[in-house]
């Protein structure tokens, strides 16, 4: 079981092994979650989603310390949309 355990120095929320979530939301009132691996100024896995509510879709991008490795992803979905705006 992981727990939320501190903020980092940007305000982003790490657990007591290490992992980091950054929360924002754009000009446009779309929602990013990024999941970083280690500490978000460091090299580091992640993965990024971006939420787009006005057409209901998402996208997201993973990729690894090096960021050679990066996997595009998207998709469209009523339940994350709703999640999200409730979120």
């Amino acid at each position: 079981m992981l727990i939320i355990a501190d903020r980092d120095k940007y305000g982003n929320y790490v657990n007591d092994k290490g992992f980091t979530i950054k929360i924002n939301t754009d000009k446009n009132g779309n929602d990013h979650i990024s999941f970083y691996g280690g500490e978000v100024d460091k090299p580091h896995d992640a993965a990024h989603v971006n939420v787009n509510y006005d057409k209901e879709s998402w996208s997201s991008t993973t990729h690894g310390p090096d960021k050679s490795d990066t996997n595009p992803g998207s998709g469209s979905c009523y339940l994350i949309s709703a999640c999200m705006k409730y979120f």
